[in-house]
């Protein structure tokens, strides 16, 4: 006996695989073991790469924030200076 079903729109196709990709990220942070090395390969190459990108915007704001950093502290040597 085959039980007949519609075909599954694109929407419910995507929704279907990136559901799929969430919960191996969660395994894998989570420490569950994972029947594909690949998958884990892959998986801890995507959390490196969201890690790097992270930091890189991170140290983009500490050099800005770094600088004025140094402007304020240029001034407040000068006034200690001259007291």
């Amino acid at each position: 006996m085959q039980t007949l079903s519609p075909t599954p729109s694109v929407k419910t196709m995507l929704a279907i695989e990136n559901s799929k990709r969430n919960r191996k990220r969660v395994q894998s942070k989570t420490g569950e073991v994972l029947t594909n090395e690949n998958v884990l390969e892959r998986l801890a190459a995507e959390e490196s790469g969201r890690k790097n990108q992270f930091h890189q915007v991170n140290i983009k704001k500490d050099v800005k924030d770094t600088e004025s950093f140094r402007v304020k502290q240029e001034s407040w040597v000068e006034r200690l200076s001259t007291i």
